[in-house]
């Protein structure tokens, strides 16, 4: 992974600094979540180079329910280097998150599949059929979850829309579908989507 940004670093060390404070303070308080800043790198394993604008979702999910629930989520873009930040989040959900549960990443990258989730993060031109991206898009999308930033909504509408847009192309070149099982996770994914995608 290359430098960091000294402008990320500076703030990210200030926001880590309020979420160590509030969490210091308030730690005895149920319901306080939060997750700490991390970074990676995203390369393309054939050529080895960064793959700029690639999307790097990561979900934090709770372990102390009956059941695992997601409850922060957030969509970051690598930039030239290939690089991306999470910063530190913190709030009140009335169920806790330990600081030692990682965060799940996925990559996503329009025409791309991804090889590892280590740093750094490889991915790969997808040589599949079409049916097999089209299934692949749906599970994607299915999980996505949480809350999250301000600016998540928008995030989730404009990956979504590039997997729908992804997803209807490889409709075109889907050669049989019976029932239209594949034009139904296109649908899908389209509902999803919601106005960006009418």
């Amino acid at each position: 992974m290359g430098s960091v940004n000294p402008k990320h670093l500076a703030v990210y060390i200030v926001a880590a600094g309020l979420v160590i404070g509030v969490s210091f303070v308030m730690g005895r308080m149920n319901g306080l979540v939060f997750g700490g800043m991390f970074g990676g790198q995203v390369l393309d394993q054939d050529t080895g180079k960064p793959v700029e604008g690639a999307y790097v979702i990561a979900t934090w999910e709770d372990y102390t329910l009956s059941r695992t629930t997601c409850v922060h989520m957030d969509i970051q873009v690598a930039d030239s280097d290939g690089e991306y930040f999470f910063g530190p989040w913190i709030d009140f959900l009335g169920r806790g998150v330990s600081r030692q549960n990682p965060p799940h990443r996925m990559v996503y990258m329009p025409g791309y599949e991804k090889v590892n989730y280590g740093d750094p993060t490889y991915i790969r031109r997808h040589h599949h059929a079409p049916e097999a991206r089209i299934k692949e898009l749906n599970r994607l999308s299915s999980l996505f979850c949480g809350s999250g930033p301000d600016d998540l909504p928008e995030k989730k509408r404009r990956v979504r829309k590039k997997m729908y847009l992804e997803a209807r192309r490889s409709l075109e070149n889907v050669s049989d579908d019976p029932g239209g099982r594949f034009a139904h996770r296109v649908e899908f994914l389209k509902r999803k989507c919601g106005e960006a995608c009418q």
